[in-house]
């Protein structure tokens, strides 16, 4: 059987992947995207989009995305609590985030994708890369060879890809959710923000709830806690009694039995790739650890990816160098966000929040 060839292959088809391959289909370049598992899959995530992750979409895309796509309530301000409470709570002014059902998400992109001419091969694993000076190949499920010009990979914060290029350890932090269903006299309880509860107490990288419909998600985060150890679920225990010491009608709420998930986030210095090889999105390291946003900078480090290879595409050795300027800001923004989430005290939580109140004010 012939080898079939690509002008890219890209390893993931979640945001960063698709997006990445919508922008390579839209120059007609022979794209293809290798998924492991089967369209639609579950994707653990709070499911919110910044506007100008919309803006991203809409500019670099030409993409409006589908109204069956969001939730209930479609926007959410964004709130933040402090160690010292609910009583202290400051709305983020001018500022608002779109409620997504990730799950949908994901899928309306994929098939944006497919209908651009980007090929989907869903239920394929990679196997073996090789990589010499004019192509990428690429070994698949069932034995199958590829070969391609260039390859990304844009496979999770676990990324197969990342791994076949080196050895070092690369820190995640995982985040343990939990989702509970809502009575229709429960749901008043939940107001219609995402809350990120900034209290060292309860985990060290954040903790939030967000209401979906008739559900409400909480999650806890924690770096330096790579393995799902008694450290993970008892930050989960601590969140819940801080909420229903500060409410306590989300005890009634809390006695059933939860939807339980856990996700990771990189915790990592983002890393661009090797020669042929690009990484974006979380495979990448792409990712604000203190708000757990990452939607956004996996279509924005997807979208540079391709532009990376369309503008220079027959120019060995420029595709890296011209990606890697392109995310350079990126990779600061990110960079500087974990360090200051790694050294944040509780008094500066506490400070953090009361200059956002002050700063409302003066508005």
């Amino acid at each position: 059987m012939p080898v079939k060839k690509y002008d890219a292959i890209i390893i993931g088809a979640g945001p960063a992947g698709c997006s990445a391959g919508l922008k390579l289909a839209g120059e007609r370049l022979k794209t293809l995207i290798v998924e492991k598992r089967k369209l639609p899959r579950l994707k653990v995530c709070a499911g919110l989009l910044p506007e100008a992750a919309i803006q991203v979409l809409e500019d670099y895309l030409n993409l409006k995305i589908a109204e069956h796509v969001f939730e209930e309530p479609k926007t959410v301000g964004l709130v933040y609590i402090p160690p010292s409470g609910f009583k202290n709570t400051v709305l983020k002014l001018n500022y608002q985030l779109y409620n997504i059902n990730r799950v949908e998400f994901d899928n309306w992109l994929a098939r944006e994708a497919e209908s651009k001419g980007v090929e989907i091969l869903q239920n394929t694993q990679p196997e073996k890369i090789e990589e010499n000076d004019k192509e990428v190949i690429l070994k698949i499920t069932g034995g199958v060879t590829l070969k391609t010009s260039y390859l990304i990979g844009c496979d999770g914060v676990k990324s197969w890809t990342r791994r076949q290029l080196s050895n070092r350890k690369y820190e995640c932090a995982p985040v343990y959710q939990e989702t509970y269903r809502l009575k229709e006299d429960q749901v008043h309880i939940v107001k219609p923000y995402f809350h990120i509860f900034l209290n060292g107490d309860i985990c060290n990288l954040y903790s939030y709830m967000i209401l979906k419909k008739s559900r409400v998600i909480l999650g806890t985060g924690n770096f330096n806690s790579e393995k799902v150890s008694a450290k993970t679920v008892h930050s989960m225990l601590k969140f819940k009694k801080f909420l229903e010491d500060q409410t306590p009608e989300f005890k009634k709420i809390f006695n059933q039995k939860p939807v339980r998930e856990l996700w990771f986030i990189p915790f990592f210095k983002p890393e661009t790739g090797r020669g042929r090889i690009l990484l974006a999105g979380d495979a990448a390291g792409f990712v604000n650890p203190f708000s757990g946003e990452g939607i956004r900078l996996a279509v924005e480090s997807g979208v540079y990816a391709a532009e990376a290879i369309i503008k220079n595409m027959f120019e060995n050795g420029r595709v890296l160098e011209y990606y890697q300027r392109q995310v350079s800001q990126l990779i600061d923004f990110c960079e500087r966000m974990r360090d200051y989430t790694v050294n944040l005290t509780e008094l500066e939580r506490e400070q953090y929040v009361k200059d956002m109140r002050a700063a409302s004010k003066n508005l």
